[in-house]
């Protein structure tokens, strides 16, 4: 996007500034610009009444949908907890989304900030996608 941004139309650069920003507070002194979380495409999150995704998981089968459970009953952001845990910034993105394995510097991490062993660890050598995808064909 950054190559081609000078190439879009002004409303594209609008509708996605929109998208991607929550709100800007202008002050006398900064610019504050909160921007908005866009959650992946993932089966196991709840859909609301109105089809949009929730942020709960329906069930918990990976290490990744237990710390997101524990970390929205928080009231904390990925980023909050990239930094509590001392990991680098989207660290725990990649671990709720699926997108690293159980490896013992991940399941450290979870410890910090769960304050126990993950109760989905589990100890064959299965991928977090892997153990979704065969709890989603038993469903």
């Amino acid at each position: 996007m950054y190559k081609n941004w000078d190439k879009l139309t002004k409303q594209q650069k609008r509708n996605i500034i929109e998208i991607i920003t929550e709100k800007i507070v202008v002050s006398e002194q900064e610019v504050n610009i909160t921007l908005n979380y866009i959650l992946p495409s993932s089966p196991s999150l709840k859909k609301t009444a109105n089809g949009s995704h929730g942020l709960y998981p329906t069930k918990i089968i990976t290490v990744g949908d237990e710390v997101r459970t524990e970390r929205l009953h928080r009231g904390m952001t990925q980023w909050e907890v990239d930094y509590f845990v001392g990991t680098y910034r989207g660290f725990f993105n990649e671990l709720e989304v699926g997108n690293r394995d159980n490896t013992i510097y991940v399941l450290y991490k979870a410890y910090l900030f769960l304050c126990h062993i993950p109760k989905t660890f589990n100890t064959d050598e299965k991928t977090p996608r892997e153990c979704m995808l065969i709890e989603l064909k038993r469903a």
